[in-house]
């Protein structure tokens, strides 16, 4: 691991500065993992067989898995930055450029794990002599039945941005961002997406018909803001929008081999699913908000109204039926709206030279809706085991809606035990029964938080 930051003010240019930041990470691993051989999960879970066989031999011995993995991440940031104030206009403009590149590959496979040393507990266990033992575990030792798994997983993110703060009269606030970020997930014409912003602020406890407020108040301003940001990540999924074909490990899965059917049978190549219309998913916000504080800052907070349209979801959801080559996958599942208000207070209610208590309270309400779905996106998600799922998401219902049937109640208030409304009159419960209920997010969340701080 290491990192070089250089810092460059222009001599011709005080006010102009470069910075340059390299960063290299990078790690290597070696993960053994086995049970104990004779231990009560090695004879439940058994081991490899080098007969053909496809069930495992439960005989005491067990398989040993075996992983080397190399992790690295490369950085290079670079910017130019420009500071300076004019009379009652401060200006700070930045323009940069941000590369970054991660890989992760290594090798992994399975070997049958049978050291001597337990020779005679084998020959115990199976009723044979120790040098039958013996011979045996040799033989069997390190037999690998499927080929050795090797992947290799790299991935880029470009970026290049621009940043534009102005302070008119230390008092009136502007700024404005502009990304234009690129990722080597998505194929060439979905890989870049633009995220612009603007947000503006007034200092309104600074306004000359405000000096009256000023003994008791220590900030009174009031925001606005307008930007869209992306999101690409998928996880351990670096390449959906290829079509891949893998290798079967199973050995329930091999077929026999076309140019020498009396021979060892082969593993099957088989395509795995795709989606190359993958994009950005982009958020759309909007929101304005006050902050505040008084009393020598003893008190102080904010309060807030947003609306987010998130469009082109990224998620990993069903495909539509007959699609692609599996029924999930990493879809851009559609469109969803959230609207909310979030109220935050600090207060300071004892301030000594040895004690200080902090007591925060954060209130938010938050409503979100979808209003589009890709095809096939509506079909139901949250198992709970046993292939039963209990939510769904449907266009006009919050994501992650419950579907369940509708209880039946006694007179009693009680709920009557596996009996539910049929809502359709078919005179059958079956699934056309199943209803959006209520959504698994609250609507209203509340935490206070209390630091206590003794000595300086």
């Amino acid at each position: 691991m290491g990192n070089l930051q250089l810092d460059l003010k222009m001599p011709f240019l005080r006010d102009l500065r470069a910075n340059l930041n390299l960063g290299y990470d990078y790690v290597k691993g070696h993960v053994t993992n086995y049970q104990t051989p004779f231990s009560p999960q090695a004879w439940k879970d058994g081991h490899m067989r080098n007969d053909g066989s496809t069930e495992s031999l439960k005989d005491g011995l067990t398989n040993k898995f075996y992983e080397n993995q190399i992790r690295y991440n490369l950085l290079l940031d670079f910017y130019l930055n420009y500071n300076h104030t004019f009379g009652p206009v401060a200006i700070d403009l930045t323009a940069g450029y941000s590369w970054q590149r991660f890989k992760n590959k290594g090798h992994n496979y399975d070997q049958v794990y049978a050291p001597l040393a337990y020779a005679s507990t084998y020959a115990t266990a199976n009723n044979m002599s120790v040098e039958e033992a013996r011979e045996y575990m040799a033989g069997i030792n390190g037999f690998q039945y499927a080929p050795t798994y090797y992947y290799s997983a790299p991935y880029q993110l470009l970026s290049y941005f621009g940043r534009a703060n102005f302070v008119f009269f230390d008092k009136y606030l502007v700024t404005a961002t502009v990304r234009r970020d690129g990722t080597s997930r998505f194929a060439k014409d979905c890989r870049w997406g633009t995220f612009p912003s603007v947000a503006l602020g007034w200092k309104l406890l600074d306004e000359s018909f405000m000096s009256g407020a000023r003994g008791v108040m220590n900030e009174l301003k009031i925001r606005a803001g307008y930007g869209i940001t992306g999101q690409q990540d998928l996880g351990g999924d670096y390449f959906p929008y290829l079509p891949i074909y893998g290798q079967s490990t199973a050995l329930n899965e091999r077929y026999p081999n076309p140019l020498n059917p009396n021979g060892e049978p082969v593993f099957t190549v088989t395509p795995s699913a795709y989606s190359g219309s993958l994009k950005w998913e982009e958020t759309a916000t909007w929101n304005v908000g006050v902050d505040f504080a008084f009393l020598n800052n003893r008190i102080s907070g904010n309060v807030d109204y947003y609306k987010r349209k998130t469009k082109d979801l990224l998620t990993y959801a069903n495909f539509a039926a007959g699609s692609n080559l599996s029924n999930m996958g990493n879809v851009n599942l559609g469109d969803l709206e959230n609207t909310g208000v979030e109220f935050n207070i600090v207060t300071r209610p004892v301030v000594t030279r040895g004690f200080t208590w902090t007591s925060s309270l954060n209130v938010a309400w938050n409503k979100n809706k979808i209003t589009r779905l890709a095809d096939g996106a509506d079909g139901t998600t949250g198992g709970i085991g046993n292939g039963v799922n209990i939510q769904k998401h449907q266009e006009g219902f919050p994501a992650y809606s419950f579907y369940v049937y509708e209880q039946v109640y006694n007179a009693d208030g009680t709920p009557m035990e596996g009996v539910f409304v049929d809502r359709n009159g078919d005179g059958a419960i079956t699934d056309a029964d199943k209803y959006l209920y209520h959504s698994r997010d609250p609507k209203v969340t509340l935490s206070w938080q209390n630091n206590f701080a003794i000595g300086n």
